[in-house]
């Protein structure tokens, strides 16, 4: 029989998991403008409030995306890159990595399969007035199909 005290890597694992999820919620209701969040099952695009900036989105997963990528910093290499970078986006979705990496990097190039998301992420990158991000209609199906 396991002793109560005692613990695996996979009960550490979900601990941490469920920690980071209890507090997400909170950041969430926090950090963004909360009470708009339901608004995007009815109406979209809704323009949140997520931090100090500002994204439409049409779907709830960009709400959990832009609170990773905007206020968690999931995809923080922001501060490893560098003035003379091209980046590629590929599943760019609403624009959010491309618009936080704009002023750090030379271009961005965003590549999205879906048109919905182009539109939004068109709409998102030129409300943050960002100059070097390139939109394209794009579906990857890998890296080769990328950098022809």
């Amino acid at each position: 029989m396991k002793n109560f005290l005692q613990f695996n890597m996979n009960d550490i694992k979900i601990f941490s998991a469920i920690k980071y999820y209890f507090y997400s919620f909170f950041t969430l209701i926090f950090s963004t403008s909360f009470w708009k969040i339901p608004l995007v099952l009815f109406q979209a695009p809704v323009l949140m409030h997520i931090g100090s900036k500002k994204f439409y989105v049409n779907k709830l997963m960009d709400i959990w995306v832009l609170k990773e990528v905007v206020l968690d910093k999931q995809y923080d290499v922001y501060g490893r890159a560098k003035k003379d970078w091209i980046v590629v986006d590929i599943g760019s979705g609403i624009g959010e990595f491309a618009i936080m990496m704009s002023k750090k990097v030379k271009k961005i190039i965003a590549l999205d399969m879906s048109e919905d998301r182009m539109l939004i992420a068109r709409k998102n990158i030129e409300m943050h007035n960002v100059k070097n991000v390139i939109l394209e209609r794009k579906e990857v199906k890998d890296l080769n199909s990328v950098f022809k």
